[in-house]
C-alpha cells in the first residue's frame, strides 16, 4: 500500500512538472508570437515614415539639416523596432543633434502629419543682445560702428556672428573671450545665472530718460553699466540684485543728482555702488 501511494505521489509530481513546462512553453510561444506580430505591424508602411519636410529659418541649411534627421530615423531599436516609425521615432536625438551642430536654432518642433510624412520645423534664437570680446572691442571701434562681435540670447549664448553696426542698436555684452580658440559659436559669453542677473539690473534702471547701452565685465569681477547720457554705473559682481536695485534708486532720487545739478557740472561721470550702501558719484566738471 505504501508502494503504491509513493508511485502515485511520484506521478503526480511528474505530471505538475509537465504542467508546469506547458504553461512555460506556452507563454514563450504567446510573447514570441506577440513581438513578431507587433514588429511586422510597427514596420508595416502604415506606420512608417515615408517623407521629411524640413522647413529652416534663416542661413541654416535644409539640405544638411534633412541628412541629420535621416540617419537618426535610420535603423532599428534593439534589432526589431524601425526608428522611422511614426510612433517612436527619436524626437529628442533629432532636436539634440540639430542644435549640436547649429547655434543658431532655438526652437525645434517636430509633427507627423498624414500619410507619414514628419515635418521638422526650425525656428532662429532671437538676436537681443550683442557680444564683443574685449580686446575686439577696443581695436575694432570706429566713429561708425563695431564688427567682429555676435549676437547672443537671453542666456547670454554666442550663436551668429553680427554684421557691423551702430553703438546703441542692441545692448552689448563685452568680457574676456570664452575660449581662446577663437571658436565662439556655441559657447556662453557668460555663466548664464549672472548675466540674467545683470539684465535684471538693467531692466529696473531702464526708463524714460535712462538707458543701459553696455555692460562691461571686469577682469576683477566688477560690473560697469554705461547709459545712454555716457555716464557709468560701477557695481561690485558679488553684491546682491536688490540692493543694487535699492541703493541706485535712492541714489538717483536725491537732490544732488537732480537734472539740473548734473547740467550745472557738466554732466555725470559715474555712479559706483562698490561699496555696501554707500553710494559714491563723480561729476565731469
Amino acid at each position: 500500500m505504501v508502494r503504491i501511494l509513493r508511485q502515485d505521489v511520484k506521478r503526480l509530481s511528474e505530471l505538475r512538472k509537465r504542467r508546469q513546462y506547458f504553461r512555460a512553453g506556452a507563454i514563450v510561444v504567446a510573447v514570441v508570437l506577440v513581438l513578431s506580430v507587433g514588429s511586422w505591424v510597427l514596420a508595416s508602411d502604415t506606420f512608417k515614415i515615408k517623407e521629411v519636410k524640413v522647413v529652416v529659418a534663416g542661413g541654416v541649411p535644409e539640405d544638411e539639416v534633412l541628412k541629420i534627421v535621416q540617419e537618426e530615423i535610420s535603423g532599428h531599436y534593439a534589432l526589431v523596432i524601425p526608428k522611422s516609425n511614426v510612433l517612436f521615432y527619436p524626437r529628442l536625438s533629432i532636436k539634440d543633434k540639430i542644435n549640436g551642430q547649429f547655434a543658431r536654432i532655438g526652437k525645434i518642433t517636430t509633427d507627423v502629419k498624414s500619410q507619414g510624412s514628419l515635418e521638422v520645423k526650425l525656428r532662429e534664437r532671437e538676436e537681443k543682445y550683442i557680444w564683443c570680446a574685449s580686446d575686439v572691442y577696443e581695436t575694432r571701434k570706429s566713429g561708425k560702428g563695431i564688427e567682429g562681435c555676435f549676437y547672443i540670447d537671453d542666456t547670454a549664448l554666442i550663436f551668429k556672428e553680427a554684421p557691423f553696426f551702430r553703438e546703441g542698436i542692441f545692448l552689448e555684452l563685452i568680457t574676456n573671450v570664452p575660449d581662446e580658440d577663437g571658436d565662439y559659436i556655441g559657447q556662453y559669453a557668460l555663466e548664464s545665472g549672472l548675466f540674467k542677473k545683470i539684465v535684471s539690473i538693467i531692466k529696473e534702471v531702464n526708463g524714460p530718460s535712462i538707458s543701459i547701452i553696455r555692460v562691461l565685465m571686469k577682469e576683477d569681477g566688477d560690473i560697469v553699466l554705461t547709459t545712454n547720457k555716457n555716464w557709468e554705473i560701477l557695481i561690485a559682481g558679488s553684491t546682491e540684485l536688490e540692493k543694487v536695485v535699492r541703493n541706485l534708486s535712492v541714489a538717483l532720487a536725491s537732490n544732488a543728482l537732480k537734472a539740473e545739478v548734473i547740467d550745472a557740472h557738466g554732466g555725470l561721470e559715474y555712479l559706483d555702488l562698490r561699496f555696501g550702501n554707500k553710494v559714491f558719484f563723480k561729476f565731469k566738471n
